[in-house]
């Protein structure tokens, strides 16, 4: 770890370098690293509910553990915090039986997976993850937040999600092997919108079994080999933009799965189907190379879906 200047005021609450007011709750206090406390972890050990840890810039080669309710940790605005785990094994940030954890602001590179996120109520926001061997964030637990976040170049997906009633919001994924992956167990209600996947084997791959009533919307996937691929059966796939996939724009091969008002355009195969009772409603589905769709199940209902 580097020396650093003691950077701080006496008032922790605001910093006159930066346009950003902390938001301190009532009985929190803010600790500040390396100035207070040498490491993230001793700050994240000595804090209590409602306190903020702010990192000043750096990088930091250490695995944080967190299992106090209701705590921030956030770098400095506008200056570069690097959580490494070169030499090290495992995860960054692992959040475990904690609730309303807040975290922001960090590179994290070179990890196992660079965020795992049990317990509930917690977000996850302006992070890059990237060459991590293995997950960009694993999403487990309930009502977790991630958004405003990049994540690219991590071994096997950028984002591993199960569990339920998450927010995953505002993203940008490429270069993975999988963008947004679910794949171990089951994801229920969740909501995936507004992120980008590009230059991907595979944007989105949902195949554990017993997820259901997830939605999938407002999302660009734009040249990967596969756009959205499905194996859950009762999900909802609306209004994504999916252009220029390599092969399948969307691949459905489960049972009833609603594909509605989505264009899917410039792939090789526009939309695949191999499950049952699908309903494909009032997408745009036009200038695929090879076929706009393919339909080898039973009983799917395609309804006011242009495919000239």
């Amino acid at each position: 770890m580097n020396n650093y200047e003691n950077k701080e005021n006496k008032d922790h609450s605001f910093d006159p370098k930066t346009t950003r007011k902390i938001k301190i709750e009532p009985d929190g206090k803010i600790l500040v690293v390396p100035t207070d406390f040498p490491t993230i972890q001793d700050a994240v050990n000595a804090a209590k509910p409602g306190d903020t840890i702010e990192v000043l810039e750096g990088v930091y080669f250490e695995n944080v553990r967190i299992t106090t309710d209701r705590i921030t940790i956030q770098s400095r605005e506008d200056e570069t915090v690097v959580l490494n785990g070169t030499g090290l094994s495992g995860t960054g940030f692992e959040i475990e039986q904690a609730e309303r954890v807040k975290i922001r602001g960090f590179f994290i590179v070179s990890y196992a997976t660079g965020i795992f996120v049990g317990g509930k109520d917690h977000c996850i926001a302006d992070i890059v993850a990237t060459e991590n061997s293995t997950f960009g964030i694993v999403i487990r637990g309930q009502n977790q937040t991630v958004e405003d976040s990049e994540f690219f170049v991590n071994g096997a997906a950028g984002i591993n999600v199960s569990d339920r009633n998450h927010t995953i919001r505002n993203c940008s994924l490429g270069r993975e092997f999988i963008g947004i992956a679910n794949v171990s167990s089951g994801a229920i209600c969740n909501n995936i919108f507004n992120c980008t996947i590009t230059d991907s084997s595979i944007g989105f791959l949902w195949g554990a079994f017993e997820s259901k009533d997830n939605v999938i919307f407002r999302n660009l996937l734009f040249r990967n080999e596969y756009g959205i691929v499905m194996h859950s059966s009762d999900n909802t796939i609306r209004n994504n933009i999916i252009q220029g996939q390599k092969q399948d724009g969307v691949a459905i091969l489960a049972d009833q799965i609603t594909v509605e008002q989505n264009i899917i355009s410039g792939n090789q195969i526009g939309l695949a189907i191999v499950g049952n009772n699908n309903n494909i409603i009032k997408n745009t589905i036009i200038g695929n190379t090879l076929k706009n769709i393919v339909d080898n199940g039973k009983d799917n209902k395609i309804v006011n879906t242009s495919s000239c």
